[in-house]
């Protein structure tokens, strides 16, 4: 009976499908060993990555990037608050320029002082009251003969 089995009568038959049952194995075991090697190659590169990322020379140069930005952006700032700033003086300075006394007097007007303080009303003054009254060229030495009150 064994005689007349498969096995006895073509055993190249089994030698042949062993073959192929090992080549099937073969394959699966390669491609199961590609699958976890590039897994773990991924997980390699994570690691590697997140090393990276925790490594202080990274957070140096994060910092450093960080500070650059804001060291032009305070620049930035700075330069409105200036040109700001000299606008302002600039306004200040014309609206002081208008109170100068020189200019006014300069444009034809002329002041009045008694006793070296400025007349800005008749009613501080009295009959004999001695003035100066200060011009673009000079200043003149007045008395008062009379004082009337009146709007303007």
């Amino acid at each position: 009976m064994l005689s007349q089995s498969v096995i006895f009568r073509q055993p190249e038959r089994l030698y042949d499908s062993y073959l192929q049952r090992l080549d099937q194995l073969q394959l699966r075991l390669k491609q199961s060993v590609n699958t976890e090697l590039v897994r773990q190659q991924q997980k390699v590169l994570e690691q590697v990555h997140r090393l990276e990322q925790l490594s202080p020379i990274n957070k140096i140069q994060r910092y450093q990037d960080r500070l650059l930005q804001l060291e032009k952006l305070l620049r930035s700032q700075m330069a409105v608050v200036y040109d700001a700033k000299v606008a302002e003086v600039k306004r200040l300075s014309e609206a002081l320029m208008m109170l100068d006394t020189g200019r006014i007097v300069a444009r034809g007007y002329a002041i009045v002082k008694k006793e070296d303080t400025v007349v800005d009303s008749v009613q501080i003054l009295k009959k004999k009251d001695q003035l100066t009254l200060l011009m673009r060229d000079g200043q003149v030495k007045l008395e008062v003969k009379d004082v009337k009150a009146k709007e303007i």
